[in-house]
């Protein structure tokens, strides 16, 4: 049995049946907040480097949570629209449920397709979520057992 891990940036394309994982998002470059723990989104989006470069996942919901690209001084040959895709660095590091281990896609298949098709994830993200990894199930060890009869 597995579990998938997906990524989304619409709500109503958030599978029914998700349930919230515990771990760490990571976002190299942002801002990351979780809604709940900044005082307001206005905080969030009013305050330069006003939050960590990831989010603590406590396993108590599936989101909202917001990332914010940390501003940052440009020379003069380094255009801001040569960086890369803020999400395309996003990545997690999850604790599986017991019985199952945490294997995230290698390589990233968000810094995959920006590689690949370039422009914005969050364009992409906002019309289908995205399996980033999976729960699988740990194989237990076979079941050793010892019979004896009286007769033999």
């Amino acid at each position: 049995a597995m579990g998938m891990i997906f990524l989304a940036t619409n709500s109503a394309e958030v599978p029914t049946n998700a349930l919230p994982v515990r771990g760490i998002l990571r976002c190299p470059g942002a801002n990351a907040e979780d809604v709940e723990q900044a005082e307001s989104v206005k905080k969030i989006l009013r305050t330069p480097g006003a939050g960590p470069e990831h989010i603590d996942l406590l396993g108590g919901k599936i989101g909202p949570y917001y990332l914010r690209r940390v501003p940052r001084d440009y020379e003069d040959d380094d255009e801001p629209s040569e960086q890369p895709c803020l999400l395309s660095e996003v990545s997690l590091e999850l604790d599986p449920p017991f019985g199952f281990q945490y294997e995230p896609k290698d390589p990233s298949p968000l810094a995959e397709r920006v590689q690949e098709l370039g422009g914005c994830e969050l364009e992409r993200l906002a019309q289908c979520p995205m399996v980033v990894g999976i729960f699988k199930s740990i194989p237990r060890p076979p079941l050793q057992i010892s019979l004896c009869t009286s007769c033999c």
